[in-house]
């Protein structure tokens, strides 16, 4: 597979959660999607499965970006999240963009409405909060987990 393949999801990876094919099986018993691992570890995981589709050959939404998360990791000799802050979020002045919190950040957190349903707040994460806590797994799809605050003297 190639840098381009990544880019436009035809990498043959695919998100194992969303199938239930024998692919998508294998996927799960990698256990890829792991809070507590790093994008090495995700990386060396996803090497050793089989790909769903020929590279090149098919459209599927996937981990692609996950694994080019890992690229930018090895071309610019730093973490992920550190990437992130020093070469986007921090020139735009995005200073409480992170995929964590400290806690003087939390207060201002934007999160989301609270469900009339539950009548409570959906949680960020798999089961659990993570927006709270620092985890080891900063991977190129997590936009999604991607926590930021607005200034306390912010009007809409």
């Amino acid at each position: 597979m190639t840098v381009q393949d990544l880019l436009r999801h035809t990498s043959g990876l695919v998100y194992s959660p969303f199938g239930n094919t024998l692919i998508h099986q294998e996927d799960n018993k990698a256990n890829l999607f792991d809070n507590g691992q790093t994008l090495t570890e995700f990386v060396t995981k996803i090497s050793k499965l089989p790909l769903a589709h020929q590279p090149g050959s098919t459209w599927e939404y996937g981990m692609s970006v996950d694994v080019l998360g890992r690229i930018v990791e090895v071309v610019s000799g730093m973490p992920f999240d550190r990437f992130l802050e020093e070469r986007i979020t921090k020139p735009l002045g995005m200073r409480d963009t992170n995929f964590y919190m400290t806690p003087s950040q939390i207060a201002r957190l934007a999160e989301p409405q609270i469900d009339t349903a539950t009548g409570k707040r959906p949680m960020f994460g798999e089961g659990k909060d993570l927006t709270k806590e620092k985890v080891r797994w900063f991977f190129g799809g997590g936009g999604s987990r991607l926590r930021s605050t607005i200034r306390a003297s912010a009007r809409c």
